[in-house]
């Protein structure tokens, strides 16, 4: 069962067989998870995306099998996190470990699940999805905030992190809550410039 004191993850989910996707989405579905959307190939993921708010997506379930269309499987991971940042669990039948672990090297890649196994290992991959999105998302607000501190003050990336962990020290705060008020007032007012 899905842990009921997180807020369950968002999930696209993106397969080519209509019958293997609709099962995966009732499972995971069961297990507590939310299905933000679901796709048959590359080309209608796109589509569907432009209509949503990235915000509404914490990982795709991506199938790496799909016949080409635009995007292949693995293309299509690429794009969805070069474009978006959204990284995938890859969900495949194929289970060659030389081909499985080059694709681990890809950036966009959280883990794999081979359709064959256990629910509970594509449970345990979408738990270590939750964990790696948690801590990636307080490194990209750190670097905003420095991105930000360092375009304010014309100093380097490292010079703003000092300044950032100078100033949790000083307010006696996390470095990530100092770099989540600074993101916030840099966006209210990059948005009143606007």
């Amino acid at each position: 069962m899905a842990d009921t004191t997180l807020v369950p993850l968002r999930i696209f989910v993106v397969e080519d067989n209509d019958d293997a996707r609709k099962t995966i989405c009732r499972l995971l579905t069961e297990l507590g998870y939310i299905i933000v959307c679901e796709a048959h190939n590359g080309d209608e993921f796109l589509a569907q995306i432009k209509k949503m708010s990235l915000s509404e997506i914490d990982v795709c379930l991506l199938d790496v099998g799909m016949p080409p269309g635009q995007y292949g499987g693995l293309e299509l991971g690429r794009k969805i996190y070069y474009d978006t940042g959204i990284t995938s669990i890859l969900y495949t039948g194929y289970g060659d470990p030389d081909l499985i672990a080059s694709w681990m090297g890809e950036e966009f890649v959280l883990g794999y699940v081979l359709k064959t196994a256990p629910l509970a290992q594509l449970h345990a991959a979408l738990g270590s999805a939750r964990r790696n999105k948690t801590m990636i998302e307080r490194y990209r607000i750190l670097f905003r905030a420095c991105t930000y501190v360092a375009q304010d003050r014309i100093s380097t990336i490292d010079e703003a992190y000092k300044k950032i962990r100078r100033y949790a020290q000083n307010n006696q705060i996390r470095v990530e809550e100092a770099a989540e008020r600074i993101f916030t007032q840099y966006e209210a007012l990059r948005k009143a410039m606007e």
